[in-house]
């Protein structure tokens, strides 16, 4: 056999964060910024011989309307102003499920502290200016928002999906709505204790 060796290292950074001279105000509000993923027209899945797909619209909602009640408890319990960005991964595409980003859309004007962020804003920017992420499980986003130092929490609202043999201990791995909450709630705590 070959003798290789492995070497583990940062996320690849992608975009530095973008400069700003603009002087940084202590807030008193909780800033949350949420991760999916694209989620593709059911027809086309079956075309590409998928029998079980695990980012559908059911479970992508799951993960979104679970995020906004959460934290629109703990706004109510504690009384602290919490905003949710959600930053979608790519521009729209004729292969997603337009459905589903009608319900996005919709989630987002029902929602005062729930607010869409364009595909393309700079990671790196939308992280610095967070209090923690939450990502749809495996994206690439938790280990980048971890490496920054920001709290970063992948959440599977199915508790269907197993935690990776080798998973990274700066992140948390979650599977229920309470465990999120008492989370997020930790969370907050930390920020304005």
């Amino acid at each position: 056999g070959l003798n290789s060796l492995f070497k583990i290292v940062d996320p690849i950074i992608l975009g530095l964060p973008k400069k700003s001279n603009k002087v940084l105000k202590p807030n008193n509000h909780f800033s949350i910024i949420v991760f999916d993923v694209p989620t593709f027209k059911e027809d086309f899945i079956k075309t590409q011989g998928i029998i079980s797909y695990y980012y559908n619209s059911e479970n992508m909602i799951g993960f979104i309307k679970d995020i906004i009640d959460v934290c629109s408890d703990l706004t109510n319990t504690l009384g602290i102003d919490i905003k949710i960005k959600l930053k979608n991964k790519r521009k729209n595409h004729k292969l997603y499920d337009q459905a589903h980003i009608k319900k996005i859309l919709k989630l987002s004007s029902e929602n005062n502290n729930f607010n869409l962020i364009s595909h393309d804003s700079n990671i790196y920017s939308l992280l610095n200016d967070s209090s923690c992420s939450i990502s749809i499980p495996y994206t690439s986003t938790a280990s980048i928002s971890a490496s920054l130092g920001i709290p970063a929490i992948y959440y599977d609202p199915t508790n269907s999906l197993l935690k990776p043999k080798y998973s990274e201990s700066n992140i948390e791995y979650i599977y229920k709505k309470s465990v999120l909450k008492s989370t997020l709630k930790r969370c907050l705590t930390n920020k304005f204790s």
